[in-house]
């Protein structure tokens, strides 16, 4: 699996290996420090892992290992890495705490903001939230992940996601019942 940032890039191997290349600016190769990175180098702090996933926002990334942890890194001023409240740059993986004993199956990344989903097919979201991309309202961030409940309008039941996908400034989830739903920036409509 490949997956791009705006100047960084991912290589997922078969073996659960990450390899990244590109540049330092907010450490978004994640090994370590402002260095740019030429040519893939395998990520050393993921060594011991599995990584089953990999998702590229702008300038940060975030990964899903086979035990069901997710770790970010890079730029998180708008709070995507999901750390803290506090945590602006992360320079290496930094496992995200809020999905302690929460098993999570799948992870995406839009521009300046993430997403998981649990086991049990809640949907979580965080960082930035002016567009209202997380399905939370308009503010300004959401520092560190928040589950987003995903609610039909007319039986006002709430749905299980099975899949979801992050753009610029939008999101878009499919349920375990087939219905799509989606929220954000929509200039067309």
């Amino acid at each position: 699996m490949i997956c791009c940032g705006r100047d960084h890039t991912l290589n997922l191997t078969r073996d659960g290996d990450v390899f990244t290349y590109g540049s330092g600016t907010f450490s978004a190769a994640g090994h370590g420090g402002s260095k740019e990175v030429i040519s893939p180098m395998i990520l050393k702090p993921l060594r011991d892992k599995r990584v089953i996933k990999i998702a590229c926002g702008e300038s940060h990334s975030i990964i899903l290992t086979d035990k069901s942890d997710v770790y970010a890194w890079g730029r998180g001023f708008e709070g995507q890495l999901g750390l803290s409240k506090s945590i602006e740059v992360a320079s290496t993986p930094q496992y995200i705490k809020t999905f302690y004993g929460k098993p999570i199956v799948q992870i995406e990344a839009g521009a300046y903001f993430s997403l998981a989903i649990t086991k049990e097919g809640q949907l979580y979201g965080w960082g930035e939230a002016k567009m209202g991309q997380l399905g939370l309202g308009k503010q300004r961030e959401i520092r560190t992940p928040m589950r987003i409940p995903v609610i039909d309008e007319e039986s006002k039941q709430e749905h299980s996601v099975v899949s979801c996908s992050a753009g610029f400034g939008h999101t878009a989830c499919i349920t375990a019942t087939g219905d799509l739903f989606t929220w954000g920036f929509n200039i067309y409509g």
